[in-house]
């Protein structure tokens, strides 16, 4: 029974964890501080592992019988995971965002 509990307790970690650390992997600091290339690859790599398994994570507590809290954690892991991924490939996302909704404000 402990290591069940052991697994969904790193599941939960991975949850929270990782949608901030995307964040923190795509800021301007830590991307300006990488620019020697084999440091580049390696922080995009981190990047990508942590958005795919941070959304895989997420997705598995949001469509799964859980309490509220978690899956509003998860959901907001899944949105920092996507965030962080779209600011690392060229913000292709955010861009559509805005731009349907200053053609539904003007």
């Amino acid at each position: 029974m402990e290591s069940l509990a052991l697994v969904v307790s790193i599941l939960v970690l991975i949850c929270f964890f990782s949608g901030p650390l995307g964040f923190f992997l795509t800021s301007r600091l830590i991307t300006g501080a990488t620019s020697h290339p084999v440091a580049f690859v390696a922080r995009r790599t981190l990047v990508v592992i942590n958005g795919l398994l941070g959304t895989m994570v997420s997705g598995f507590f949001l469509f799964g019988p859980i309490p509220l809290f978690l899956r509003i954690i998860s959901l907001a892991s899944l949105g920092l995971n996507i965030w962080a991924l779209d600011r690392e490939f060229g913000s292709h996302i955010y861009s559509y965002i805005q731009k349907h909704l200053r053609n539904k404000n003007a």
